[in-house]
């Protein structure tokens, strides 16, 4: 219910006059996997190369992207428009990659990741003495 004190009714007016707005999604992203190979692609049609960071960490890769736009009037016309977008995505690939096992590309608004499946490493058996 809409409360009549003043603080409540100057927020009520921000939002006719305020025209920020952010966007947070998850980036879907297809995952395919041919001949040994994987391919995931991101659409990030709005965002710059720059706006995107993909990143390896402790088995997971994160793709990320995150732009924000200002717009405002001129002598004769005011207004301010502004708007934040980011998106993101993480991908357990495990800890047997390295950033350079990944080949990325950015080409109008798609982002390709692809790289080679890689067997995990088999754990030997060991057997420990006791004294």
């Amino acid at each position: 219910m809409f409360n009549l004190r003043t603080r409540d009714f100057n927020n009520f007016f921000d939002g006719f006059f305020n025209d920020t707005f952010e966007v947070k999604n998850p980036l879907v992203t297809d995952v395919s996997e041919k001949d040994g190979v994987y391919t995931l692609s991101s659409n990030l049609a709005g965002f710059d190369k720059d706006d995107i960071k993909v990143e390896l960490k402790n088995g997971y890769l994160n793709i990320s992207a995150e732009k924000s736009v200002k717009e405002e009037g001129d002598e004769d016309h005011y207004y301010l428009k502004e708007s934040h977008s980011k998106v993101n995505r993480s991908f357990f690939v495990g800890d047997d990659f390295t950033e350079e096992d990944f080949n990325a590309k950015f080409e109008n608004g798609l982002l390709t990741l692809t790289f080679e499946k890689k067997e995990p490493k088999k754990l030997e058996s060991k057997t420990i003495e006791i004294e």
